[in-house]
């Protein structure tokens, strides 16, 4: 499998029902629950009319509203301690 280097930044561009997909493994994930240490991770991040949602291996995580327009978001970023396998932005929800 080829992975992606980190960190990594991917354009987007973001709408109401869009769903952000981040696939990887975390090498230290210092102690933040819900991720493990050598443990695959798929978290998506839904964009909702007034916040997003995010799920971790398909588990409600939490919520929080929107800083910006997503409109106004035009990248995404992940950097850190992560062997990325994907990430990519799904225009329709769930």
């Amino acid at each position: 499998m080829s992975f992606l280097t980190v960190p990594y930044k991917l354009p987007v561009s973001l709408s109401v029902g869009s769903c952000v997909i981040i696939k990887g493994t975390p090498i230290d994930s210092s102690h933040y629950v819900p991720f493990e240490d050598g443990k695959p991770f798929d978290l998506r991040i839904y964009v909702c009319h007034n916040e997003y949602e995010v799920k971790v291996n398909g588990e409600y995580i939490y919520a929080f509203v929107h800083r910006i327009p997503p409109s106004y978001v035009k990248m995404i970023q992940v950097w850190r301690d992560v062997s990325l396998d994907s990430v990519l932005v799904n225009n329709g929800r769930r």
